[in-house]
Protein backbone atom coordinates (compact mmCIF):
# COMPACT_ATOMS: atom_id res chain seq x y z
CA UNK A 1 0.00 0.00 0.00
CA UNK A 2 2.85 2.30 0.69
CA UNK A 3 4.70 2.14 -2.47
CA UNK A 4 1.49 2.60 -4.34
CA UNK A 5 1.33 5.89 -2.23
CA UNK A 6 4.47 6.92 -2.54
CA UNK A 7 3.78 6.46 -7.25
CA UNK A 8 0.78 8.01 -6.67
CA UNK A 9 2.20 11.36 -4.96
CA UNK A 10 5.31 11.19 -7.48
CA UNK A 11 2.04 11.40 -9.94
CA UNK A 12 0.40 14.13 -8.56
CA UNK A 13 3.84 16.17 -7.67
CA UNK A 14 4.41 15.90 -11.71
CA UNK A 15 0.95 17.66 -12.52
CA UNK A 16 1.53 21.14 -13.26
CA UNK A 17 -0.78 24.33 -11.69
CA UNK A 18 -4.21 24.92 -13.59
CA UNK A 19 -6.48 27.99 -12.34
CA UNK A 20 -9.75 27.19 -12.94
CA UNK A 21 -11.56 30.37 -14.37
CA UNK A 22 -13.65 31.28 -11.37
CA UNK A 23 -10.48 30.52 -8.88
CA UNK A 24 -8.59 32.45 -11.42
CA UNK A 25 -7.23 36.34 -10.86
CA UNK A 26 -5.62 38.64 -8.48
CA UNK A 27 -6.38 37.81 -4.55
CA UNK A 28 -8.17 34.83 -5.77
CA UNK A 29 -5.75 32.44 -4.34
CA UNK A 30 -6.16 29.35 -6.50
CA UNK A 31 -3.06 27.50 -4.73
CA UNK A 32 -4.77 27.51 -1.67
CA UNK A 33 -8.75 27.07 -2.25
CA UNK A 34 -8.49 23.58 -3.11
CA UNK A 35 -6.24 20.78 -0.74
CA UNK A 36 -5.23 23.53 2.18
CA UNK A 37 -2.11 22.04 3.20
CA UNK A 38 -3.18 22.65 6.58
CA UNK A 39 -4.43 20.90 9.73
CA UNK A 40 -7.42 18.28 9.39
CA UNK A 41 -6.99 19.44 5.46
CA UNK A 42 -8.04 15.94 3.74
CA UNK A 43 -7.74 14.27 6.99
CA UNK A 44 -9.85 14.01 10.55
CA UNK A 45 -8.07 15.64 13.62
CA UNK A 46 -9.64 15.09 17.08
CA UNK A 47 -9.73 17.95 19.97
CA UNK A 48 -6.47 16.69 21.55
CA UNK A 49 -4.33 16.38 18.27
CA UNK A 50 -4.86 13.01 17.80
CA UNK A 51 -5.40 12.13 13.70
CA UNK A 52 -8.89 9.75 13.35
CA UNK A 53 -11.30 9.31 11.11
CA UNK A 54 -14.20 10.73 13.49
CA UNK A 55 -12.22 14.30 14.11
CA UNK A 56 -12.63 17.43 12.40
CA UNK A 57 -12.50 17.32 8.69
CA UNK A 58 -12.12 20.17 5.86
CA UNK A 59 -11.03 20.55 2.65
CA UNK A 60 -9.44 24.09 2.14
CA UNK A 61 -10.22 25.59 5.41
CA UNK A 62 -8.42 25.60 8.46
CA UNK A 63 -9.78 24.00 11.97
CA UNK A 64 -8.96 24.73 15.64
CA UNK A 65 -7.00 21.39 16.81
CA UNK A 66 -3.20 21.58 16.38
CA UNK A 67 -1.35 17.79 15.39
CA UNK A 68 0.07 16.87 19.17
CA UNK A 69 3.26 16.09 19.83
CA UNK A 70 5.16 13.40 17.27
CA UNK A 71 2.15 13.22 15.13
CA UNK A 72 2.19 13.31 11.22
CA UNK A 73 -0.11 13.46 8.37
CA UNK A 74 0.29 13.89 4.83
CA UNK A 75 -2.00 14.31 1.77
CA UNK A 76 -2.56 14.66 -1.99
CA UNK A 77 -5.29 16.18 -3.80
CA UNK A 78 -6.54 17.14 -7.40
CA UNK A 79 -8.98 19.63 -8.53
CA UNK A 80 -9.98 19.48 -11.90
CA UNK A 81 -10.83 21.98 -14.43
CA UNK A 82 -14.11 21.04 -15.81
CA UNK A 83 -16.97 18.66 -14.52
CA UNK A 84 -14.82 15.89 -15.55
CA UNK A 85 -13.39 13.78 -12.37
CA UNK A 86 -9.73 14.04 -13.27
CA UNK A 87 -6.48 11.36 -11.67
CA UNK A 88 -2.97 12.00 -12.54
CA UNK A 89 -0.82 12.88 -15.86
CA UNK A 90 -3.35 15.50 -16.35
CA UNK A 91 -2.36 18.89 -17.69
CA UNK A 92 -6.20 20.25 -16.81
CA UNK A 93 -6.05 19.48 -12.85
CA UNK A 94 -4.49 21.93 -10.03
CA UNK A 95 -2.68 19.11 -7.86
CA UNK A 96 -1.31 19.89 -4.10
CA UNK A 97 1.15 17.66 -2.31
CA UNK A 98 0.99 18.39 1.78
CA UNK A 99 3.00 17.31 4.61
CA UNK A 100 2.74 18.30 8.42
CA UNK A 101 3.76 17.41 11.91
CA UNK A 102 3.69 18.53 14.93
CA UNK A 103 4.91 19.67 18.34
CA UNK A 104 3.97 19.77 22.35
CA UNK A 105 4.66 22.07 24.92
CA UNK A 106 3.17 23.15 28.22
CA UNK A 107 0.97 25.53 26.77
CA UNK A 108 -0.14 24.14 23.35
CA UNK A 109 0.74 22.27 20.53
CA UNK A 110 2.38 23.77 17.17
CA UNK A 111 2.25 21.99 13.87
CA UNK A 112 4.38 22.76 11.11
CA UNK A 113 3.77 22.17 7.78
CA UNK A 114 4.61 22.41 3.99
CA UNK A 115 2.70 22.14 0.40
CA UNK A 116 4.06 21.81 -2.91
CA UNK A 117 1.81 23.58 -5.14
CA UNK A 118 2.81 22.28 -8.89
CA UNK A 119 5.72 20.89 -10.93
CA UNK A 120 7.21 24.24 -11.24
CA UNK A 121 8.35 23.69 -7.80
CA UNK A 122 6.78 26.35 -5.94
CA UNK A 123 6.06 25.43 -2.06
CA UNK A 124 5.26 27.39 1.26
CA UNK A 125 5.39 26.82 4.60
CA UNK A 126 2.74 26.80 7.05
CA UNK A 127 2.23 27.17 10.88
CA UNK A 128 -0.43 26.79 13.29
CA UNK A 129 -0.67 26.84 17.25
CA UNK A 130 -3.34 25.55 19.89
CA UNK A 131 -3.38 26.62 23.02
CA UNK A 132 -4.05 24.62 25.87
CA UNK A 133 -7.61 25.38 27.29
CA UNK A 134 -8.31 22.30 29.17
CA UNK A 135 -12.42 22.36 27.23
CA UNK A 136 -12.94 19.25 25.89
CA UNK A 137 -15.26 20.59 23.43
CA UNK A 138 -13.75 23.23 22.11
CA UNK A 139 -10.44 24.01 20.42
CA UNK A 140 -9.30 27.55 19.01
CA UNK A 141 -6.31 27.40 16.79
CA UNK A 142 -4.00 30.56 15.59
CA UNK A 143 -2.05 30.03 12.27
CA UNK A 144 -0.34 31.45 8.86
CA UNK A 145 -0.80 29.59 5.62
CA UNK A 146 2.25 30.94 3.43
CA UNK A 147 4.47 32.11 6.00
CA UNK A 148 7.33 33.37 3.58
CA UNK A 149 4.49 34.22 0.85
CA UNK A 150 5.90 32.38 -2.08
CA UNK A 151 3.08 31.04 -3.10
CA UNK A 152 1.04 34.30 -4.83
CA UNK A 153 -2.37 34.86 -4.67
CA UNK A 154 -2.80 34.73 -8.10
CA UNK A 155 -1.50 31.42 -9.02
CA UNK A 156 1.49 32.83 -10.85
CA UNK A 157 3.85 32.39 -7.56
CA UNK A 158 7.24 31.87 -10.30
CA UNK A 159 6.25 35.77 -10.89
CA UNK A 160 5.98 36.18 -7.16
CA UNK A 161 8.64 38.87 -6.46
CA UNK A 162 6.84 40.83 -10.05
CA UNK A 163 3.42 40.52 -9.22
CA UNK A 164 2.43 36.94 -7.85
CA UNK A 165 1.13 38.90 -5.21
CA UNK A 166 0.57 38.63 -0.99
CA UNK A 167 -0.11 35.35 0.30
CA UNK A 168 0.74 35.37 3.69
CA UNK A 169 -2.82 35.21 5.10
CA UNK A 170 -2.99 35.17 9.00
CA UNK A 171 -6.07 33.66 10.50
CA UNK A 172 -7.75 32.79 13.98
CA UNK A 173 -10.89 29.62 14.02
CA UNK A 174 -12.38 28.02 16.60
CA UNK A 175 -14.14 24.41 16.40
CA UNK A 176 -16.67 22.97 18.91
CA UNK A 177 -17.78 19.10 19.12
CA UNK A 178 -21.90 19.16 18.59
CA UNK A 179 -21.81 15.58 18.71
CA UNK A 180 -19.94 11.69 18.24
CA UNK A 181 -18.13 12.30 14.85
CA UNK A 182 -19.71 15.87 14.26
CA UNK A 183 -17.72 19.56 14.46
CA UNK A 184 -18.03 22.91 13.31
CA UNK A 185 -15.56 25.51 12.91
CA UNK A 186 -15.24 28.78 12.71
CA UNK A 187 -12.54 31.37 12.07
CA UNK A 188 -11.46 35.33 10.02
CA UNK A 189 -8.09 35.94 9.08
CA UNK A 190 -6.41 38.06 6.49
CA UNK A 191 -5.67 38.00 2.64
CA UNK A 192 -7.26 34.48 1.88
CA UNK A 193 -9.13 34.30 4.84
CA UNK A 194 -10.27 37.94 4.91
CA UNK A 195 -13.97 37.31 4.31
CA UNK A 196 -13.91 34.64 6.91
CA UNK A 197 -15.04 30.74 6.91
CA UNK A 198 -16.46 28.01 8.49
CA UNK A 199 -16.95 24.27 7.78
CA UNK A 200 -18.78 21.31 9.38
CA UNK A 201 -18.20 17.61 9.33
CA UNK A 202 -19.72 14.49 10.66
CA UNK A 203 -20.13 10.94 10.43
CA UNK A 204 -22.83 9.77 8.87
CA UNK A 205 -21.84 6.63 9.01
CA UNK A 206 -18.42 5.36 10.72
CA UNK A 207 -16.82 4.62 7.79
CA UNK A 208 -18.24 8.21 5.60
CA UNK A 209 -17.74 11.65 6.83
CA UNK A 210 -20.33 14.45 5.34
CA UNK A 211 -17.91 17.80 4.96
CA UNK A 212 -19.41 21.02 3.76
CA UNK A 213 -17.45 24.46 3.87
CA UNK A 214 -17.41 28.11 3.05
CA UNK A 215 -14.32 29.22 2.22
CA UNK A 216 -14.68 32.80 2.16
CA UNK A 217 -15.35 33.02 -1.69
CA UNK A 218 -17.26 29.93 -2.19
CA UNK A 219 -18.86 26.67 -0.96
CA UNK A 220 -17.07 23.47 -1.33
CA UNK A 221 -18.59 20.13 -0.07
CA UNK A 222 -18.02 16.54 -0.22
CA UNK A 223 -17.55 13.04 1.56
CA UNK A 224 -14.60 12.05 3.54
CA UNK A 225 -14.01 7.81 3.23
CA UNK A 226 -12.33 5.70 5.97
CA UNK A 227 -10.26 3.67 4.06
CA UNK A 228 -8.84 1.95 7.08
CA UNK A 229 -6.89 2.11 10.19
CA UNK A 230 -3.98 0.41 11.07
CA UNK A 231 -2.46 -0.14 14.62
CA UNK A 232 1.33 0.73 14.74
CA UNK A 233 2.82 0.72 18.48
CA UNK A 234 1.88 3.91 20.93
CA UNK A 235 1.22 7.62 20.91
CA UNK A 236 4.54 9.86 21.69
CA UNK A 237 3.14 9.81 25.36
CA UNK A 238 3.04 6.24 25.60
CA UNK A 239 -0.61 6.37 26.70
CA UNK A 240 -2.59 5.30 23.62
CA UNK A 241 -2.21 3.95 20.65
CA UNK A 242 -1.16 5.11 17.40
CA UNK A 243 -2.58 4.53 13.89
CA UNK A 244 -2.14 4.90 10.80
CA UNK A 245 -5.22 6.22 9.06
CA UNK A 246 -5.99 6.46 5.46
CA UNK A 247 -8.38 8.69 4.37
CA UNK A 248 -10.20 9.41 1.42
CA UNK A 249 -12.22 12.85 0.14
CA UNK A 250 -14.58 13.22 -3.34
CA UNK A 251 -16.09 16.16 -3.81
CA UNK A 252 -16.84 19.38 -5.54
CA UNK A 253 -14.98 23.00 -5.22
CA UNK A 254 -17.12 25.78 -6.06
CA UNK A 255 -20.06 23.56 -6.38
CA UNK A 256 -18.68 22.27 -10.15
CA UNK A 257 -15.26 21.67 -10.19
CA UNK A 258 -14.65 17.08 -9.46
CA UNK A 259 -11.79 17.32 -6.58
CA UNK A 260 -10.23 14.37 -4.61
CA UNK A 261 -7.79 13.38 -1.83
CA UNK A 262 -5.89 10.90 -0.35
CA UNK A 263 -3.74 11.02 2.85
CA UNK A 264 -2.15 8.90 5.69
CA UNK A 265 -2.19 10.57 9.08
CA UNK A 266 -0.61 8.78 12.27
Amino acid sequence: MRRIFVLALSCVAAVPAFAQSELSGKDQFPEFRTLSGLVGGGFGVKLDGSPSFGGAMALSTPIGPSLGPGRFAFAAGSTSDNHTLRFFNTSRSNGTLSGMFGIGSPIGNLTVGGMVLSSLGDNVLNLQFSPRLNTPDFSLGIGVQDVFSTGGSNGQAIDNATGGGNSRSIYAVGTTKFAEGGYVSFGIGTRRFRNGFSNVSYNVVPFLKGIAEYDGFNWNYGVGVNLGSFNIGSASNGDTERKLNATGFLGLVRGKYPTWTLSLSF
